[in-house]
């Protein structure tokens, strides 16, 4: 996407001069959704990978606050 922009935008008199402005546009829209969908993906697998390592974190607390109780409880602790 960066390449489309800067070929536009180093040829805007050449782009201008043949009338190919809708052309360029459709170019960069195409790579902009692209781009858009490909982060949006990202964010979500990023979500849930967050979601389960926390959830693996304070499971594991929960874990370990039980079973101290219950060794505490039994005068084992």
């Amino acid at each position: 996407m960066t390449n489309t922009i800067e070929e536009s935008f180093s040829n805007i008199r050449t782009v201008k001069a043949f009338a190919s402005e809708l052309d360029e546009i459709a170019k960069f829209s195409g790579g902009n959704t692209t781009t858009h969908d490909i982060g949006v993906e990202k964010a979500k697998w990023g979500a849930f990978i967050t979601f389960v390592v926390s959830l693996m974190g304070f499971t594991a607390m929960a874990l370990l606050i039980y079973s101290a109780g219950h060794l505490n409880k039994a005068g084992k602790l």
